[in-house]
């Protein structure tokens, strides 16, 4: 917008005028972003593996296939809670569900 007063000619105005316009937008999109990043990463809904070792199901059930097996001492995300479960995904990528009480919040 400061190109807008320093040059005279008309049309040069109106660019930079847009310019200005289209970076004042950009900058109030990445600010929006950020702090929705920021608030994501900050949230405290992360877990540590306690059992020695606990197998992860595809779904909220004793009966449901395995998905994968960790190990104590990992850490992961909570992703969502039904009954007495929890829905996790470790750093790799990896979701499944395992029971509440094999692990502690962090």
């Amino acid at each position: 917008i400061a190109l807008y007063f320093f040059f005279r000619n008309v049309q040069i105005q109106k660019y930079a005028f847009i310019f200005g316009i289209l970076n004042i937008a950009a900058l109030v999109f990445t600010v929006i972003f950020f702090f929705a990043s920021l608030e994501r990463e900050s949230s405290n809904d992360y877990g540590i593996l306690l059992s020695s070792v606990t197998t992860a199901k595809i779904s909220p059930d004793k009966s449901s296939n395995d998905a994968f097996v960790i190990h104590e001492g990992i850490k992961f995300k909570i992703e969502d809670e039904v009954n007495n479960w929890v829905k996790i995904k470790l750093s790799d990528g990896k979701i499944g569900w395992i029971p509440t009480n094999t692990f502690d919040i962090i």
